[in-house]
């Protein structure tokens, strides 16, 4: 409903929400404060654009030193703030490259149409806002020569879903497993609205359940755990948009549907 009503709002009154986005833009700011047991503390305000690259970057990291064990003991939190540390001091020089995905419809892109976009991992956005984002100078870098790379997903006539691919790996690739975030935007299960760390088959792999965008979800580690929970099931149902009935231990029935992509209808 929160969302409903951020994208109303945007298409009523959109250029409010642009001059208070370019309003706060102009107020970005990071501070350091002293803190207490020989600690400072780092605090600010930043662009969203700046804010995704910087902790998908931190991710990546992170992700990087635990898979080839350089982690040497250390937690996600304390590996994502060594490497910001290290970034920030200029003591790593090696960075991966990282992308923000915003979701629009083509009439938003070149119509100049008021539907709100849609930027993974924020949420809602202003449709000028999002135009600017993708033709105006790269304000986060300082680079106006800063490359942009538009992706194409299209939509089934009607319902309005993001149309997908199948892989007959157990693992999802990495443009099934991109598609899968785009399309889901949080975790999946009913109540959770987490960042997606993992893209789950439905009806398990080992059970035959096969690796395409109809038997993916995404959800949270946590939830991902949850499901191996004996008398935990899911199961695809079909609808206009990809949908997923989740059935608790309690006999409990829940169902999720994906949301609709920017232009299909809310």
């Amino acid at each position: 409903m929160g969302n409903r009503v951020r994208v109303l709002a945007q298409e009523l009154d959109p250029r409010d929400m642009l001059e208070k986005a370019e309003g706060a833009r102009s107020k970005r700011y990071l501070a350091i404060y002293p803190a207490a047991n020989a600690m400072m503390k780092l605090t600010g305000m930043i662009p969203v654009e700046a804010g995704l690259l910087i902790n998908q970057v931190l991710d990546d990291l992170a992700d990087s030193l635990t898979t080839t064990g350089a982690a040497q003991g250390r937690t996600r939190t304390q590996l994502r703030t060594d490497e910001c540390c290290s970034l920030l001091t200029g003591t790593r020089t090696t960075v991966p490259r990282v992308e923000i995905t915003l979701v629009m419809s083509e009439r938003t892109l070149f119509r100049g149409s008021r539907e709100p976009a849609h930027l993974t991992g924020y949420g809602t956005v202003p449709a000028d806002w999002a135009r600017a984002l993708i033709h105006g100078p790269d304000t986060s870098t300082g680079d106006p020569g800063a490359e942009r790379w538009i992706r194409c997903l299209y939509t089934a006539p009607g319902s309005g879903e993001l149309i997908g691919m199948d892989s007959t790996r157990r693992l999802f690739p990495a443009g099934l497993t991109r598609f899968i975030k785009i399309r889901d935007r949080y975790c999946r299960t009913p109540g959770c609205d987490a960042r997606i760390q993992d893209i789950d088959h439905v009806f398990g792999w080992v059970l035959g359940g096969l690796t395409t965008a109809k038997n993916g979800r995404g959800c949270c580690k946590g939830c991902n755990l949850d499901k191996e929970i004996p008398d935990w099931s899911a199961t695809a149902v079909p609808g206009e948009r990809h949908a997923v009935e989740i059935t608790t231990p309690t006999g409990m029935t829940y169902r999720s549907t994906a949301p609709p992509p920017p232009g299909a209808g809310m």
